[in-house]
C-alpha cells in the first residue's frame, strides 16, 4: 500500500465527521425506506458526511436536491439513506399480533450475535421477523421484534444444576455475571486462568454483560472456590460496569487538509507530521482497545482533536464525556499538557501524559501520570546501574559544568558514590572525575590497562559530546591506549544527535539511558506487528507502539483496580513492547513518574538492552 493511499485512508479516519457516530442520528421510515435524519454541524461537508454514513455523495444529493442547488448549510437537516434498507411499502409494515414478540431496544455495542445469545435465537430469525435486509447493520436505538418462541424457549427452560455437560469440559459451573465483575475477578474467584475461562466460553467475543450466563471450567479447586467465601480486596470493591476514556491528541485536521490541498495530483503526498504522529498513536490505542475488550472490559472511548489551541481544548474539556471520564490520555503539546493537568486536578480525573514533560506537571498534582521518565531520573537510574554492574571496574565521571549538564553531573556523582559504598566488591569507594580538555590531559592518567574503563559523560550538548568522542578516539590512537578497554555511558538525547560518528559509538561500546526501546526479535513485538498489519495493512511506528503500551497498561488498571490507581501502580510493574512501567511518586503529594529506565548498548550499529 503506497504512502498516498495510506494518507487518504488516514484522513478519512480522522475526518471530524467520522468521529461522530451515525447511530446518534434518528432514523425515519419514508415510503418503506429507512433514512437517517442528520443535522449538519459547522464545518461539515457533503463529502465528509458521505464517508460518515458509508454512502455516496450522489445518494445524498438524490435525497436532498436542495443541497446540490444551494449547497450545505449549518443546522440544516439531511436525509441519508440507511444501507440495508427495508424496501417494504409503508402500508405493509405492520406489527405481528400482540404476544407473538417482545421488543428489544438495541444498545450501543450490541450486535446480532449478542442479541441472539441473549434470546436463544438466530440472526436469520430476527432479520426475517423484522423484514430487514441480510446485510443490515444494527444501530443504537433500533427496536427489534424478537419472536415469542425464543422468549418462551428461554423462560420455559428447566433450572440447571450447578454443573452440567459442556463441550470444553466434562463438568462446568454456570455463573451469572453480576454488575462490576470482570474476567480478572472471575479468575480470582474460581481460581482458574484467564485462558481456561475464555476457552470455555468461545473467547467471550462480546465481553462480559450483566445477567449473561457463562461457563466456569470445573476443576476440583474451581468447584471448591465457587462454594467458599472469598475476601475481596479494596480495589475490587470499586469496579464499575463501564468505564469512559478520553483521548486528547493534536490531529491538526485543518492544518493537514491545507497541506493536502497543496499536493500535486500525482505522486505521494505525505501527511502533516503532527497529524501523522497523533494518528499513529491513536491507532496503537485502538489496537489496545480491541485487546482489552476481548478480556471483558466494557470501555467507551471519546476521541478529540485538541489542535494546539487553548480555546479549542477548553471547549473540549467542558464536554460531558470528558467531565465524566475515568481516564484521560494526552494531550501532547506542552501548554496543552499543563492546561489538561490543571483540569485533571480540579475534577479528580486520572490524566496520563504520553510524551516527555517537565516534572512540574506532576508537582502537587496527584492525578497526573508521566509515562516518560525525565532526564534527571534517567541519569540517576543509570548511575545506580553502573555502580552495581561495574563496581569492580575503573569508573570515571566527566565533568562539564555548563548549563543543565551541571545538574546531571551532580545527580550522577551523588548516586554512584552512595551506591558504590554499598557494594561488597568494589575497585574504589567513589568515582574518579575528569575534564576533557583539548588533549584529554586530565583523563589519560586516570585510565587503566588492567580494568574496564567506564566513562560517564552526563551531557546533552551535541558539541560537547561530539568533541569528547573525537578526542577519546585521538587518545585511543596514541601510545598504548589502543590496548585499553572502554565503555562510555551517555543519555537518551544522544539518539537524536544525527552528527555523531557511528564508528565511535560501536568502538567505545556506548551505552545510553532511555525511557523506551523496541526489541524487534521479541515474541511480543512480533505478535503486535502481526496484529497491527492485519488491522491497518502497515507496520506500527514508534508512536503506535507507545500508544499501545500506555493504553493497554492503563486499561488493565481500570479492569482490575477500577479508579484505585495508587494500588495498581504499586502492584503492577509491567513490560510492554516499547515501554516498561515502574510508576512512583517523586515526593509526597505529587503525581507519578516512570522510573523504568532502560540501559542500551551499541553493538553492530544497533542498540541492545543491558538491564533487566
Amino acid at each position: 500500500m503506497t504512502l498516498r493511499i495510506l494518507s487518504v485512508l488516514f484522513i478519512l479516519l480522522l475526518s471530524p465527521d467520522v468521529f461522530a457516530q451515525p447511530g446518534t442520528s434518528p432514523i425515519e421510515l419514508i415510503e418503506g425506506k429507512k433514512f437517517y435524519k442528520h443535522q449538519v454541524s459547522k464545518g461539515q461537508t457533503v463529502y465528509g458526511i458521505s464517508k460518515m454514513y458509508s454512502v455516496t455523495q450522489e445518494e445524498i444529493y438524490a435525497t436532498n436536491p436542495d443541497v446540490e442547488k444551494e449547497g450545505i448549510k449549518s443546522g440544516a437537516t439531511l436525509l441519508i439513506p440507511v444501507k440495508g434498507e427495508v424496501n417494504i411499502p409503508a402500508q405493509n409494515v405492520v406489527k405481528p399480533p400482540q404476544g407473538s414478540y417482545v421488543e428489544h431496544t438495541v444498545k450501543r455495542g450490541e450486535t446480532f450475535y449478542s442479541i441472539t445469545k441473549k434470546y436463544k435465537t438466530t440472526p436469520d430469525k430476527i432479520i426475517t421477523f423484522n423484514g430487514l435486509a441480510a446485510d443490515y447493520v444494527l444501530q443504537p436505538g433500533d427496536v427489534l421484534l424478537i419472536p415469542s418462541e425464543s422468549i418462551q424457549a428461554e423462560t420455559a427452560a428447566e433450572p440447571q444444576p450447578a454443573t452440567q455437560k459442556n463441550e470444553t469440559d466434562n463438568r462446568a459451573i454456570k455463573h451469572t455475571i453480576q454488575k462490576g465483575e470482570t474476567v480478572y475477578s472471575l479468575t480470582k474467584k474460581y481460581k482458574i486462568t484467564e485462558k481456561e475461562l475464555l476457552q470455555a466460553n468461545d473467547s467471550l467475543p462480546e465481553g462480559l454483560r450483566v445477567g449473561e450466563i457463562i461457563y466456569i471450567p470445573a476443576r476440583a479447586n474451581a468447584v471448591e472456590a465457587a462454594t467458599t467465601p472469598i475476601s475481596i480486596s479494596s480495589h475490587e470493591g470499586v469496579l464499575k460496569e463501564k468505564y469512559k476514556v478520553a483521548v486528547l491528541l493534536p490531529f491538526m485536521l485543518d492544518h493537514n487538509r491545507a497541506e493536502q490541498e497543496k499536493c500535486p495530483t500525482y505522486g505521494d503526498c505525505p501527511m502533516y507530521g503532527v497529524t501523522k504522529n497523533a494518528l499513529e498513536m491513536y491507532m496503537g490505542i485502538e489496537l489496545a482497545l480491541d485487546s482489552i475488550r476481548k478480556r471483558g472490559l466494557n470501555l467507551e472511548v471519546f476521541v478529540h482533536d485538541t489542535r494546539n489551541d487553548s480555546i479549542t481544548l477548553a471547549t473540549i474539556l467542558s464536554n460531558e464525556d470528558i467531565l465524566s471520564a475515568d481516564l484521560i490520555i494526552g494531550p501532547i503539546f506542552p501548554d496543552r499538557v499543563n492546561q489538561t493537568a490543571r483540569f485533571a486536578k480540579a475534577n479528580g480525573i486520572r490524566m496520563v501524559c504520553p510524551v516527555p514533560a517537565p516534572n512540574r506537571i506532576i508537582f502537587n498534582n496527584h492525578y497526573v501520570t508521566k509515562v516518560m521518565s525525565s532526564t534527571p531520573t534517567q541519569a540517576d537510574e543509570m548511575a545506580s546501574f553502573i555502580a552495581h554492574r561495574y563496581s569492580n571496574e575503573n569508573i570515571i565521571l566527566m565533568k562539564n559544568v555548563t548549563g543543565s549538564d551541571a545538574q546531571l553531573y551532580k545527580i550522577i556523582k551523588t548516586r554512584i558514590n552512595d551506591d558504590l559504598k554499598k557494594q561488597p566488591i568494589r575497585f574504589k569507594d567513589s568515582t574518579s572525575t575528569a575534564s576533557s580538555g583539548s588533549n584529554m590531559s586530565d583523563l589519560k592518567p586516570k585510565l587503566r590497562e588492567d580494568k574496564l574503563n567506564v566513562i560517564i559523560v552526563p551531557s546533552e550538548n551535541l558539541s560537547y559530546v561530539s568533541n569528547f568522542l573525537t578526542r577519546l578516539n585521538g587518545v585511543y590512537n596514541s601510545g598504548n591506549y589502543f590496548k585499553y578497554q572502554y565503555k562510555v555511558f551517555g543519555l537518551e538525547e544522544w539518539n537524536r544527535f544525527s552528527n555523531l560518528d557511528f564508528a565511535y559509538l560501536n568502538k567505545f561500546s556506548v551505552n545510553l539511558a532511555s525511557g523506551h526501546h523496541v526489541n524487534y526479535e521479541a515474541d511480543k513485538t512480533i505478535a503486535l506487528i502481526k496484529e497491527y498489519r492485519a488491522k491497518y495493512k502497515t507496520d506500527p511506528s514508534y508512536y503506535a507502539m507507545i500508544g499501545y503500551d500506555i493504553a493497554l497498561y492503563h486499561f488493565r488498571g481500570l479492569q482490575e483496580y477500577g479508579g484505585d490507581f495508587d494500588t495498581y501502580y504499586a502492584d503492577y510493574k509491567w513490560e510492554g513492547v516499547c515501554l516498561g512501567f515502574d510508576l512512583r511518586k517523586p515526593e509526597q503529594g505529587s503525581g507519578y513518574e516512570n522510573y523504568k529506565v532502560q540501559v542500551l548498548e551499541y553493538s553492530d550499529l544497533h542498540l541492545v538492552r543491558q538491564n533487566p
